[in-house]
């Protein structure tokens, strides 16, 4: 899931692109 070539140093949008999967999830199952 990480690429080591080029690392994410902003935790910020990790949460976010995550909260993004868990909502389309969410709808999803509406």
């Amino acid at each position: 899931m990480f690429d080591r070539d080029e690392p994410i140093n902003d935790p910020i949008a990790l949460t976010f692109g995550a909260l993004q999967q868990v909502m389309g999830a969410a709808i999803a199952f509406q």
